[in-house]
Parts: structure tokens; C-alpha cells; sequence
């Protein structure tokens, strides 16, 4: 599989390696997830967008607003703040299970966008 890390080792399943198998799919159709999020997310500054996409990428990993707050030692109301923020610029809720899909293989296409 082309999509495989060079220092892999084992067995690797489709539930391992899905967003990445996605994303080179969808690149050999010339489509690119990676332009339904960043271009939106210009407005901000650096450091405002790197909070927003880790903010992103921690609640996507949690499912939780508390566990992401705990994790990021930010306030769970932080949170969703900056999850309204990013749905605001991208119309993308992560709370919902097909935005939250397309966005995880987004910020895959862009290595965590961080």
C-alpha cells in the first residue's frame, strides 16, 4: 500500500489507515478536502487558527467538549466557542458525523493543519 509510513511495521487495517486511504482516493480524482476548511480559515491570525484547528482536531479525537477542555486546560465553554468559530467561516459542524468525516480527512490532507 503506497499510503503506508515508510517506518510501518505489522499489519495494517482499513480502520488504521482509513483517512489516509480516503485522502488518496480523493486525490486521484483531483479533489481536495483540504480547500472546504483552510482558505475559510484566513481571517484569523496564525495563533487564533492553530487554536481553532487543534481545538478541532482534540474535540474530533475526544468527542467531548469537557475531555477537549481538560485536555487543552481550557474551559469547556473555550471549546465550543472556538468550534462555533470554525463552523462560522466553514459551515462545518464537527458535531454532526458527516462534517466531522470530512473534516478529519481534511485536517489528515494537511497534517493536523497545526
Amino acid at each position: 500500500m503506497i499510503d503506508l509510513p515508510m517506518d510501518s511495521s505489522g499489519v495494517a487495517t482499513l480502520s488504521d489507515r482509513w483517512r489516509s486511504v480516503t485522502r488518496h482516493l480523493l486525490a486521484g480524482v483531483g479533489y481536495d478536502l483540504g480547500q472546504i476548511v483552510f482558505p475559510y480559515l484566513e481571517k484569523y491570525t496564525d495563533l487564533e487558527r492553530r487554536k481553532i484547528l487543534e481545538t478541532v482536531s482534540t474535540y474530533l479525537d475526544t468527542g467531548s467538549l469537557a475531555d477537549s477542555g481538560r485536555m487543552l486546560q481550557v474551559h469547556r465553554n473555550t471549546v465550543l466557542n472556538r468550534l462555533n468559530a470554525f463552523e462560522k467561516y466553514t459551515r462545518l459542524d464537527v458535531q454532526r458525523p458527516y462534517d466531522a468525516a470530512a473534516v478529519i480527512i481534511a485536517l489528515e490532507w494537511q497534517g493536523d493543519g497545526l
